[in-house]
């Protein structure tokens, strides 16, 4: 019998045949760096036309670097990806010049801008301006007077609410202190109910 629940048995390589013997000796030198290759590169061709070719390569390459169209890789190393990454602002190649000769004028023209009547619109401000500044004028004259008036009824008012606040203060019993909590002069006790 096994053990009760107690781990599992190991496994034995005896079992698949193979054991302690048939393992192989260690090696005592590094692995190699590349598999070897199957195909040997092509030797550099040299000579005036090849170097000619390479040059007008490296120009063509350089000057299609140089153009509006090309947008340089975004290179950031970032250890976290942050939620907000998601919404930063995408660089875009700087503003390409056409030469508006080979495009049709259809492409480059702008939508007329309306233009407002200024002269029209600032008058009626002015007007509209002054004439609420003489309304103002005139409510301010009638609210000064209405105001003193107010205000004195206002402070009567209040000198009368702080005397009678001032009076009837200390009449409610507003603490309980549990004094009279299991009092047997209760007004409502009359006796049993069957």
């Amino acid at each position: 019998m096994g053990g009760r629940g107690r781990g599992r048995g190991s496994m034995s390589f005896r079992r698949l045949g193979f054991g302690t013997e048939d393992v192989l000796p260690p090696s005592n030198q590094p692995p190699p760096n590349f598999p070897p290759r199957q195909f040997k590169p092509i030797p550099l061709l040299r000579g005036k036309k090849y170097e000619y070719s390479l040059t007008l390569k490296q120009d063509l390459r350089s000057s299609f670097k140089e153009f509006g169209y090309c947008v340089p890789p975004v290179s950031m190393v970032k250890d976290i990806e942050r939620y907000t990454d998601k919404y930063q602002p995408i660089p875009v190649a700087d503003q390409v010049e056409y030469d508006k000769r080979l495009f049709p004028k259809e492409l480059f023209e702008q939508a007329p801008k309306k233009r407002r009547k200024v002269t029209k619109l600032a008058k009626k401000k002015e007007v509209a301006a002054v004439e609420k500044l003489e309304v103002l004028e005139k409510k301010e004259k009638e609210g000064d007077a209405e105001e003193e008036e107010k205000e004195e009824e206002e402070g009567e008012e209040i000198l009368e609410d702080e005397e009678l606040e001032e009076e009837t203060d200390y009449v409610a019993n507003y603490f309980d202190n549990g004094e009279s909590f299991l009092d047997e002069e209760e007004d409502n006790d009359d006796g049993y109910v069957f």
